[in-house]
């Protein structure tokens, strides 16, 4: 009879504990919901993109970046660099074009330092503080990577121009790259 008893008393509590956790269950999928909607605020394309320094670079602008860098140049020695400085220039140009608004060189210089080669300092001024009228909240898109130029047989130089899709303001900056002894392509300036 106590077995029976037993029995009994835990079929009890395991059908009370189903109920509860039933319960329980529910009430997270509402708070899930209402969660999602307070953490949706941008549209989703923009919330596609990759986190940049404090800025959030869309889809679409990380792809206007590899774009501009397929377009192919003339001189094959030149185009062989730059299909070999690639992968270093889109992360990097995806930094600056989403550096702070009003972030000067030398705040700059830490956020670009792994790009840096040895002895050099990025001080490069955020692209953003040229556009007054632009919601200082976007990155800056960029509209074409031109001027391209080797000094040496390892140097790059080149330089970007950026759009501020709201407001239309333009913007650029000139860049130079230094392949190492190791085969990593680090900017000079």
């Amino acid at each position: 009879m106590k077995k029976i008893i037993a029995g009994c008393a835990v079929t009890l509590i395991v059908s009370g504990c189903a109920s509860t956790i039933q319960k329980v269950n529910e009430s997270l999928v509402e708070v899930n919901s209402v969660m999602q909607g307070v953490t949706k605020p941008m549209p989703v394309q923009a919330t596609q993109g990759r986190q940049g320094q404090g800025l959030l670079i869309t889809e679409e602008q990380q792809n206007q970046i590899v774009q501009a860098l397929s377009k192919k140049v003339p001189d094959t020695r030149m185009q062989a660099l730059i299909t070999d400085a690639t992968p270093t220039i889109k992360e990097f140009i995806e930094k600056v074009s989403c550096l702070p608004a009003g972030s000067n060189g030398f705040s700059n210089s830490r956020r670009l330092a792994v790009y840096a080669a040895s002895g050099a300092n990025l001080f490069i001024e955020s692209p953003l503080n040229s556009t007054p009228y632009h919601n200082k909240s976007a990155c800056l898109t960029v509209k074409r990577i031109h001027g391209w130029g080797s000094s040496a047989l390892n140097a790059l130089n080149f330089e970007v121009v950026y759009i501020a899709q709201d407001s239309g303001e333009s913007t650029k900056t000139n860049h130079q790259m230094v392949k190492q002894p190791n085969g990593a392509w680090l900017f000079n300036q």
